[in-house]
């Protein structure tokens, strides 16, 4: 995510900050599929298909290092296996595979919503110019609206012989607006403290560079008497008639519960470098999502700008082209004196995978 108001407020010891992002990427679909009616049209990519959506919008007081916000986010992601994926992709088009099919079902998903506060203190002097360390920690409490998560795993087979699909899957199902029999009124809100927290070293001279490492959403998440189900469906369950004949019957089972529930929320790891060249500044993003194997990569490209014409009226200064490999999302970034913004996409219209909207504002005082 763009680091928004508070790279704006590094120079100025007081201020009011304004910021708003949104980052939305899907592997196996388009993003207009997504929140519509009906099963999606589903494309996964081979190996594990990674889908999110972060928002949030923050109103910030900067005092010196220290930082209070108030502030809003919503974030859910959902890994899944592309066998599974093409499990589901057959089914929503009643298209039976032309010979026996093995899948292996893997789906993780867990997203929450909620409003709350943040304080926040800063140590040493962040950017490239600057030596020594650097460092942020951030706690937010927040209270929750929305509190989810989905875990279906196990196997299934289609056999041509039959013309027909066995499945063994096992699944959990958390939501506070999950309902079923001798439901017991629970809290219509959960409570949620995470964590921000950064430690980087820059070193100055003829090329100066930075490294840091950022780590996001430590901490957990708790629901008082959250309804939870348990789900177990098996095609192959073999039984005995009363003939002591060996029989096959479908086990559908399913076991309901009302207790404290906690969840740590998808932690996001980020390892940083950036370094001033005689091309501009560049810099480099590896960046780990929980539960997700494979690194996020993030490349870019960051120049001064021309303080004369519109750049100036502006109030430029900087820009600049990020390129994330995995979501194939192309940003432009724009600094100004008191103003932030990025756009970035994959592709323009219908047809996009992942767009990046963010703007922040910071007026000193």
């Amino acid at each position: 995510m763009l680091a928004s108001s508070a790279a704006l407020a590094q120079g100025s010891s007081a201020g009011l900050s304004l910021s708003l992002s949104s980052e939305r990427f899907n592997d196996a679909t388009r993003l207009s599929q997504m929140g519509r009616e009906g099963a999606p049209a589903l494309q996964p990519r081979a190996g594990d298909n990674l889908a999110y959506e972060e928002n949030e919008v923050r109103l910030a007081w900067d005092q010196g290092p220290w930082r209070l916000s108030a502030l809003g986010r919503q974030s859910a992601s959902i890994v899944a296996g592309a066998s599974g994926l093409q499990l589901a992709q057959g089914l929503i088009e009643r298209r039976k595979p032309g010979q026996d099919q093995d899948y292996r079902v893997d789906l993780s998903y867990r997203g929450f919503s909620g409003l709350g506060l943040a304080l926040a203190r800063r140590w040493g002097e962040a950017g490239l110019g600057s030596q020594g360390w650097q460092g942020q920690l951030e706690l937010q409490a927040l209270q929750l609206r929305r509190l989810r998560e989905t875990e279906i795993h196990g196997t299934a087979r289609y056999q041509t012989s039959s013309q027909s699909y066995a499945f063994d899957l096992q699944g959990l199902r958390v939501q506070d607006t999950l309902r079923f029999p001798f439901q017991q009124d629970h809290p219509r809100q959960g409570w949620g403290l995470l964590a921000q927290a950064e430690l980087g070293w820059c070193q100055a001279g003829a090329l100066p560079w930075c490294l840091s490492l950022r780590g996001e959403n430590l901490g957990q998440l708790r629901w008082r008497q959250m309804p939870q189900e348990w789900l177990q469906l098996s095609t192959q369950t073999q039984s005995y008639d009363e003939d002591g004949y060996l029989i096959y019957k479908p086990m559908l089972s399913g076991r309901y519960s009302q207790t404290a529930y906690r969840q740590q929320a998808r932690q996001r790891w980020t390892l940083q470098a950036q370094g001033e060249t005689d091309w501009g500044r560049a810099q480099l993003r590896l960046i780990r999502l929980q539960g997700y194997g494979p690194l996020l990569p993030e490349l870019g490209m960051d120049w001064t700008a021309a303080n004369e014409g519109w750049s100036q009226s502006l109030g430029l200064q900087r820009w600049g082209l990020h390129w994330a490999t995995h979501e194939r999302r192309l940003s432009l970034r724009l600094q100004g004196t008191h103003w932030q913004m990025a756009l970035g996409g994959d592709r323009p219209g219908a047809g996009a995978r992942a767009r990046e909207v963010s703007l922040a504002w910071h007026q000193p005082f």
